[in-house]
């Protein structure tokens, strides 16, 4: 410096000796370097800044605020459209990503696969990022987020995401799926009791009019059965086509579920639009016992 360097020279990718120093976590360089003019927004071959490269390194949550309150940009973006909140959220630095946040990041900002900082977070698995981010007011991308827990079975996360103002009766998709159907197809208990403690109505219907209780009853999944009959699920609700619960849980073969659904006064008489009855089902899927159970209902619902 004292006999003249550039203290913004970039090597021939684009890197300045600050991108450098934040890369390696160095805060007295990055300090130093900053106090001689260093610019905290020079971005390299692929648009990283030292705010993207500073989350490298394990002290990211200390190097993030020295850099932003030299005048660092939090919504620079790299070549994936990736700000450093997104980074920080990816990475679970949650100092970084509260110190982001205060100077005003832009939190809609989405990647170039579409995704948020929240949902990378979720992604990730990183709950206090999540919290941090919610705490902010962050509702970009909620659903999405949502399912993505669901689907990996996170679950303190969903319900992480419903607290946040996510509504437990949340659906998507072409067939409009709830986050309820997704648990009962999943077999999560936890997740359709906490839905329903939340408010969750208890029989959402998808295009088919399929209720979560027929997908249990379909995927064998006694905890969700019991867990949805206890929040008020109709035992008899029938889709589009008249097929009730009780119908999916003899052409699965799960005697254990037609042993609840029936103690929870199912009837085993129900035909659906073809006239046939749970008995044919069970009888078309090769479940003698769940034949000899079900005639036995029927006979008995008949006296």
């Amino acid at each position: 410096m004292a006999e003249g360097a550039d203290i913004n020279e970039a090597d021939d990718d684009g890197l300045t000796p600050l991108i450098l120093a934040a890369y390696a976590g160095q805060i007295g360089t990055i300090e130093w370097l900053l106090e001689h003019g260093a610019d905290p927004n020079i971005q390299n071959d692929d648009r990283e800044t030292c705010l993207i490269s500073g989350m490298a390194p394990k002290n990211a949550d200390e190097v993030i605020p020295i850099l932003l309150k030299a005048g660092a940009n939090p919504n620079l973006r790299d070549t994936m459209n990736r700000t450093p909140l997104i980074w920080a959220a990816v990475l679970g630095h949650t100092g970084a990503a509260q110190a982001l946040i205060a100077a005003g990041t832009d939190l809609s900002i989405r990647d170039e696969g579409n995704a948020s900082a929240l949902t990378g977070a979720v992604i990730s698995g990183h709950l206090e990022v999540v919290d941090a981010l919610l705490a902010a007011g962050d509702k970009t991308d909620l659903g999405q987020a949502a399912m993505i827990a669901m689907n990996d079975g996170k679950t303190e996360l969903l319900l992480k995401l419903v607290d946040g103002g996510l509504s437990p009766d949340y659906a998507e998709g072409d067939r409009n799926m709830s986050l309820l159907h997704y648990a009962a197809a999943l077999g999560n208990a936890k997740a359709t009791q906490e839905l329903l403690k939340r408010g969750a109505k208890p029989d959402p219907v998808d295009i088919l009019l399929t209720a979560p209780l027929g997908l249990a009853a379909s995927g064998g999944h006694v905890d969700v059965l019991k867990a949805l009959l206890a929040g008020g699920a109709e035992v008899d609700h029938v889709t589009k086509f008249q097929g009730s619960a009780l119908r999916a849980a003899a052409e699965s073969g799960c005697l254990a579920c037609v042993e609840v659904l029936l103690e929870a006064g199912a009837d085993p008489g129900l035909r659906d639009q073809w006239d046939k009855s749970s008995v044919y089902y069970a009888e078309e899927n090769g479940h003698p016992e769940l034949v000899e159970v079900l005639k036995q209902a029927a006979a008995g619902a008949k006296r």
